[in-house]
């Protein structure tokens, strides 16, 4: 069997995928495939390998692969982009060979179950995101309500502080 894993990312973002026989936890380094896909798709390929054991067990086992997703940024504007945001998923398959079926052959296995267990926790958490945006448009809010009631309480006071004076003429001539 081949092991696909399909990828959707905004458009313009460069991205890089990967898939490996692995788990997770201890996949932490930048998908190493050389492709940097740009369209908003990427898919991530892997030709599992499965012992000469499993195959003639004739039992159900799983094995468990990760996939990565890497968007890039050249940060320095030198050329070389670093991974400033990832995303991991775990994906356990469980396969099933007939008793006994030839250890060369990968193409006589039976996937039994194959799904997305659920997204690794993501590197930019998306709530910590959108709190932090929400509580900058609360302070934002908050600083433009002071600076108008700052300016309407400084209009009153100058209109307080004028001193209204009449003056009038003294006629000419009288001298006191």
């Amino acid at each position: 069997p081949i092991i696909y894993c399909n990828f959707i990312f905004p458009i313009g973002l460069n991205a890089t995928v990967e898939i490996k026989d692995t788990h997770c936890s201890q996949f932490t380094q930048v998908a190493s495939n050389t492709t940097i896909y740009t369209e908003g798709e990427a898919t991530a390929i892997l030709k599992p390998t499965i012992t000469p054991e499993e195959k003639k067990s004739g039992t159900f086992f799983t094995h468990e692969y990760c996939a990565r997703i890497d968007i890039l940024y050249d940060r320095d504007g030198d050329g070389m982009a670093e991974s400033v945001l990832y995303n991991r998923f775990m994906i356990p398959i469980t396969y099933r060979y007939e008793k006994g079926s030839s250890g060369s052959n990968n193409d006589d296995a039976v996937i039994v179950s194959a799904s997305v267990n659920g997204k690794e926790r993501q590197s930019v958490d998306a709530r910590t995101i959108i709190s932090g945006v929400v509580v900058g448009s609360l302070i934002t809010l908050f600083l433009v309500l002071l600076v108008r009631r700052f300016k309407r309480y400084r209009s009153n006071r100058r209109k307080d502080e004028q001193v209204n004076v009449e003056v009038t003429p003294v006629p000419k001539g009288l001298l006191i």
